[in-house]
This record gives structure tokens, C-alpha cells and sequence, in this order.
């Protein structure tokens, strides 16, 4: 799965160096996205309780949008396969930094 992530990544390296600010605004908006999905989702599914609910949230907060760009038959701009590339990061990211929240989320149960 990390090969997948690191072939999605080719060209970001190009592009930060090109206009650094929008692969900034790009990054945090994938991250703001995810975590929007993320609570949304917890929100929805509060009923089953906050653990679970949140779990439910991090699947959906970090769906995959390989699956989306598949559906288009890769015929995207530019712009979305490097948003698709940077949404890699809280794909990655967010579980390791959301692991906190998740172990008080079960320890409150």
C-alpha cells in the first residue's frame, strides 16, 4: 500500500517547488477535508457509541479517493492528481496522530 502512495506522490516535489503555497493550501485543505469527514461521520454515528463512532469516522475521513480517480478513468487535471497525491498524507498521517483521541475514546467506555 505504501508503494501506491509513493507512486501517487511523483510531480509534488516539481509542483512545491513551482508554487510552494499552493501545495501548502492543497495539504491543509486534504487535511481539513478528512478531519470534516471524520466528525461529520462520528456525529452520524454517536449512537453507537463514541468509540465506535469514531472509528466509523476515521474509516470515512479517509476513504479512498483511489477509487474516485479510478471511476474518472484518470482523465483529471492536473490540479486534482496533485490533490489526489497530497491526500495521501492524512490517509497516512491521521490515524497515527488521531491514536490519543481514540485510546481516551476507549478507555471511556
Amino acid at each position: 500500500m505504501s508503494s501506491f502512495a509513493v507512486a501517487a506522490m511523483d510531480g509534488v516535489v516539481d509542483h512545491f517547488r513551482a508554487d510552494p503555497l499552493l501545495v501548502v493550501a492543497l495539504t491543509a485543505l486534504a487535511f481539513a477535508l478528512a478531519l470534516g469527514m471524520i466528525a461529520l461521520t462520528a456525529l452520524v454515528f454517536a449512537r453507537a457509541g463514541r468509540g465506535r463512532a469514531f472509528a466509523i469516522g476515521l474509516i470515512a475521513g479517509n476513504r479512498n479517493i483511489g477509487l474516485m480517480l479510478t471511476a474518472t478513468g484518470f482523465a483529471v487535471p492536473d490540479m486534482a492528481w496533485l490533490y489526489f497525491a497530497l491526500a495521501q498524507f492524512p490517509i497516512y498521517l491521521l490515524p497515527h496522530l488521531l491514536k490519543p483521541l481514540a485510546r481516551r475514546l476507549a478507555a471511556n467506555r
